[in-house]
């Protein structure tokens, strides 16, 4: 029986392995339509070549196998693996496992570090203006500072793990519950649970 994972290998493959047959009519690199990205076909091996890359390069490979040689490690990617390259690198590679029945088939995509900055960027600035029109008009600042006397005002040991002042209801709240809780289970198996509770020192 399969499982669920090995289930939706298999499905979003199969799927990356059609789309990518379907824009590689030929062998070679093609233009995938996107800056930075090319599409690869070959239908059988292919000994070592001299490639480089001029930016951050995500190499995935959808069905077949890929050999990369640097600086004298080799490293081989399948459907299983894949290949993160840094910028200006000059390297070798060999296809390894490629035929007429299932050919090679990959992509390579190039990261234009000065597009992701502006991307980044035109992202961070629509989220702030976004947030900033959550608040309401008649939020009061002076809460932040009521709720911290009320907290320093608590016996030891019934402080609260966290206290929420969210006039905008944006569901940070919600959020912080999930994340407390990750925390709750995660931290006793890494040898911090100490952090969980409350203790004098001295």
């Amino acid at each position: 029986m399969l499982t669920a994972s090995e289930i939706e290998y298999r499905v979003s493959s199969t799927d990356l392995v059609s789309a990518l047959t379907a824009r590689t009519p030929g062998l070679g690199g093609y233009d995938g339509g996107w800056p930075g990205l090319t599409l690869y076909r070959f239908i059988e091996p292919m000994a070592p070549s001299w490639e480089e890359i001029q930016s951050l390069s995500l190499g995935i490979v959808a069905q077949g196998s890929k050999a990369v040689l640097v600086d004298g490690e080799r490293y081989v990617y399948d459907p299983f693996h894949y290949l993160v390259l840094s910028r200006n690198l000059h390297f070798q590679a060999e296809i390894l496992d490629a035929s007429a029945e299932e050919p090679f088939l990959s992509f390579v995509l190039q990261i234009n570090p000065a597009l992701v900055r502006k991307v980044a960027a035109g992202i961070a600035d629509r989220a702030l203006k976004g947030l900033a029109g959550l608040e309401p008009a008649d939020a009061d600042p002076s809460e932040v500072a009521r709720q911290i006397v009320r907290v320093i005002d608590m016996p030891f040991g019934k402080r609260p793990f966290r206290v929420h002042v969210d006039p905008s209801q944006d569901g940070a709240e919600v959020v912080n519950a999930v994340a407390d809780r990750m925390r709750r289970e995660m931290y006793p198996n890494i040898g911090l649970e100490a952090l969980l509770s409350p203790r004098h020192n001295g």
